[in-house]
């Protein structure tokens, strides 16, 4: 089954993953480039841009800090956003994920993003990882407090 979609290249996609704490650590090992599918996928030395950094159990415990967390496996979400490669070429990381950032905080709030990645050493380089973990504000009787879903 090839590529012969009337779509091809010209839809973008969406998908989200739920993110125990070692699936976060194997995100972070692959934006490193220290996995086996991180080297393999990587086809050129071009560093990754990133707003927050790529250490992502640094940037979620900070993002956590305070905050109340459920006791369910999920930490975060992984959000990778494909853009059509009809509208990007890929030359133009910073807008990928500047139109990526502000979409998942249209959806999750402003707060809920804390961290970023566009891959540059890939032969696909029109895709944004994001790493999700809303925050709201959890109301019982006796208290309000901050909590992550």
């Amino acid at each position: 089954m090839g590529v012969d979609s009337p779509v091809a290249g010209r839809a973008g996609a969406v998908r989200i993953q739920r993110l125990g704490g070692v699936a976060l650590s194997a995100a972070e090992a692959h934006g490193k480039r220290l996995d086996v599918n991180g080297r393999a996928r990587a086809v050129t030395e071009a560093e990754p841009l990133s707003t927050t950094g790529l250490d992502l159990g640094r940037l979620y415990e900070a993002h956590a800090e305070g905050a109340k967390i459920s006791k369910s496996g999920t930490k975060a979400l992984h959000m990778v956003l494909q853009f059509p490669t009809e509208l990007v070429n890929g030359d133009r990381a910073d807008m990928m994920l500047f139109h990526a950032r502000t979409f998942a905080q249209s959806i999750f709030g402003s707060s809920a993003v804390f961290a970023d990645r566009v891959d540059r050493d890939e032969k696909s380089r029109h895709v944004v990882d994001l790493f999700i973990a809303p925050k709201y504000d959890k109301q019982t009787k006796r208290q309000t407090q901050r909590a992550i879903s």
